[in-house]
């Protein structure tokens, strides 16, 4: 009689084993590929591991730039400092569920700075007294007569960008060389001697149309 307890014991187990294998496997056949192996992640968490391929041919002028150290810069922070309209540069970064009010959520952002028809102007201003032989951001000496010297907040080194005095029309061609202005509402710090081809000493800040020049 104990013996045919075991046996009927054991075979209630393996009735219950298999049940359970099938229902896991009835489970798993109900679920996409996509669910069975994506770790169920916050939205936000989602949104900051999504990589975001480039779509370089598209565009023209298209440049993509580290923004790391910039950690603190909200979305319509950023569209401002290149020159882009808010709405434009979250269509180019695949941001249109953001609010433009949040913290840009990945460590390089794509642009066309200074794209815009309303964005293509910007304040422009100079500097040089007090700064001569330091050395710039780029590693290199400032030299205030240099006239081809320019600092931008985070357009990359070696960026040409042409810049003409909407009061005027005298251009000026400036290459990225320094960070700066650290003024709200100014984009462009050039030399001394950029200032004086541009006649903006007396005046100290002038209203600029910019363009990327390649």
């Amino acid at each position: 009689m104990k013996k045919i307890k075991i046996w009927i014991l054991i075979g209630l187990l393996l009735i219950l084993i298999g049940s359970n294998i099938n229902a896991n496997a009835n489970n798993c056949a109900s679920l996409t590929p996509t669910d069975a192996f994506t770790d169920q992640t916050t939205t936000n968490e989602t949104k900051n591991i999504v990589t975001i391929p480039i779509p370089e041919a598209e565009y023209e002028n298209l440049m993509r730039i580290e923004i790391g150290w910039r950690v603190s810069w909200t979305i319509e922070k950023i569209a401002q400092e290149i020159g882009m309209d808010v709405n434009s540069f979250s269509k180019l970064n695949h941001l249109e569920n953001w609010s433009p009010k949040e913290k840009f959520p990945y460590s390089f952002f794509k642009c066309i700075p200074y794209s815009d028809d309303e964005n293509e102007t910007a304040l422009v201003s100079w500097y040089g007294p007090g700064f001569e032989g330091n050395r710039m951001a780029n590693g290199e000496r400032f030299s205030s007569k240099n006239p081809t010297i320019c600092a931008h907040k985070v357009l990359p080194f070696g960026t040409k960008v042409k810049l003409t005095r909407i009061e005027t029309g005298k251009s000026i061609v400036v290459t990225v060389q320094d960070r700066g202005p650290f003024i709200d509402n100014r984009h462009f710090d050039i030399s001394q001697g950029a200032a004086e081809k541009l006649c903006i000493i007396r005046a100290g800040v002038a209203l600029c149309r910019v363009e990327i020049v390649k």
